[in-house]
């Protein structure tokens, strides 16, 4: 089976306005079922300390990189569609104070520069990040329905690549390679949480080139990427 799609994004500004939008028609293939999928739509505007922003919203409280805890969606075309609910933000000199309710309940957020507590319907996180020799370790731990999730990450280079590495519980590990040069980047990804994954990423301008496998399936694909 595959997926040719065209995903149209961007936001635009305006006083005190922010529009953000990500929709992309889809075809499977074989077959040529065809849906238009609305990933983000949202309104955002801002007066002073506060912003209000409403409508389809990108939602990850967690600090993971590689194992993030989010309320997005995966969707069929390998990305991530948004919750639906409106936030309440206050900016501060020393905090951002935030209180939600989306389509998988409310939520608040306080933001120091110690770090986050996340407080939900279902449960509370506690997360921040820290200088770490040449790098930065960050970390989470949650509280959820599902019962307990801890996550420690360090990201720092090495050489020429950006290294990242994170264990999760319930036991995961994985680790990332980036370069980038003039033009031409690569990524690599590697890891397990119950079976193997990982993918390579090639790109050069604005084409790119990836191979992934999760136990044992492989997706492969081809994309382009411009402005108009």
């Amino acid at each position: 089976m595959g997926v040719a799609y065209l995903r149209l994004e961007g936001v635009w500004t305006l006083e005190g306005v922010r529009l953000g939008l990500a929709l992309a028609p889809y075809l499977l293939l074989p077959g040529g079922k065809g849906e238009l999928l609305l990933e983000r739509a949202f309104l955002e505007a801002q007066e002073g300390d506060w912003a209000l922003t409403l409508g389809r919203l990108p939602l990850t409280p967690g600090e993971g990189r590689l194992f993030p805890y989010t309320w997005n969606a995966p969707n069929p075309l390998g990305g991530s569609t948004g919750v639906l609910g409106g936030l309440l933000t206050h900016y501060g000199p020393e905090h951002r104070l935030r209180l939600g309710l989306t389509e998988k309940g409310p939520f608040a957020e306080l933001a120091l520069k110690e770090g986050r507590l996340f407080l939900f319907r279902e449960g509370a996180g506690l997360l921040g990040s820290w200088p770490l020799g040449e790098g930065v370790g960050y970390g989470e731990a949650f509280w959820t329905q599902d019962g307990p999730r801890g996550l420690l990450g360090y990201t720092a280079f090495w050489g020429p690549w950006l290294l990242t590495l994170e264990g999760v519980y319930p036991l995961g590990a994985a680790l990332a390679l980036a370069w980038e040069g003039e033009g031409l980047a690569l990524q690599g990804l590697l890891g397990v949480r119950q079976g193997l994954f990982g993918g390579l990423t090639l790109r050069w301008e604005a084409w790119s080139l990836g191979l992934s496998g999760v136990g044992g399936r492989f997706l492969g694909w081809v994309s382009y990427r411009g402005d108009f």
